[in-house]
Parts: C-alpha cells; sequence; structure tokens
C-alpha cells in the first residue's frame, strides 16, 4: 500500500498539534499497523451485511 503525502495544510495542522503537544510523535510498530489495516478491510467489507458486531 501506498503512503499518500499529507497535503501543506494538513501537515501544518499536525505540526500546530505537536506544537500544542497534543500529539506526540511514536516509533512505527508494524505488526500493530497490520492489524489495524486488516480489521479496517474487515469492517469495510461488512457494511453491507452488518454480521460483526463492531459494525452494527
Amino acid at each position: 500500500m501506498a503512503v499518500t503525502p499529507l497535503s501543506l495544510a494538513q501537515q501544518r495542522a499536525v505540526d500546530a498539534l505537536m506544537a500544542a503537544r497534543r500529539l506526540e510523535r511514536v516509533p512505527v510498530d508494524e505488526r500493530r499497523c497490520a492489524a489495524f489495516l486488516e480489521q479496517a478491510e474487515t469492517a469495510l467489507a461488512d457494511l453491507p451485511n452488518d454480521r460483526h458486531a463492531q459494525n452494527r
């Protein structure tokens, strides 16, 4: 999956949140990221069926 860079306005908003200490930089956790994306794909695929409790 390709990473889409932030627009200039989006990057400025993130920078402002970091400066205000509302966000902080954390190390990338590839395994956690993959699990999150898998869960998101399952949720999106299930929306028309609404079988999974997490989507109800």
